[in-house]
């Protein structure tokens, strides 16, 4: 299953699958983003699929290393421990990085189709604001 990700890099939109993210530092050497938006990317649950989760360390490591200066990255989900795994490295994180981070209940921006439907399910919804200084 591939996730749409959307960039926005000054007023221009671009729409990128997951394996052309992947390339996207070998395609371009220099790029910045602007804000960079997760929301309920598939968490894979079961531990021994873990590994294929799209946010993981390596993952945040390079979007961090390519955002703005006051560029932010958002990342929502209503798996706890999914949320809690991304936490845990962007904490880690802080000590390489100037970042700041922020937790939400509530959306930060739009209300996406799978956020309507973990709502209704009552599942717990949670964001995460990471934001470059």
């Amino acid at each position: 299953m591939f996730l749409i990700i959307v960039l926005k890099i000054k007023l221009i939109i671009f729409i990128y699958i997951h394996s052309y993210l992947i390339n996207l530092k070998k395609d371009i050497k220099i790029i910045y983003l602007k804000d960079v938006i997760f929301f309920f990317p598939d968490p894979w649950p079961k531990k021994k699929h873990q590994k294929r989760r799209l946010v993981n360390h390596q993952f945040l490591i390079d979007v961090i290393s390519h955002a703005n200066l006051k560029g932010q990255i958002y990342f929502g989900t209503d798996n706890q421990q999914y949320f809690n795994d991304v936490k845990s490295h962007v904490k880690k994180l802080k000590k390489e990085y100037k970042i700041n981070i922020k937790c939400f209940k509530k959306t930060p921006t739009t209300i996406t189709k799978y956020h309507n439907r973990a709502l209704k399910l009552k599942n717990k919804v949670n964001f995460l604001k990471i934001e470059k200084l």
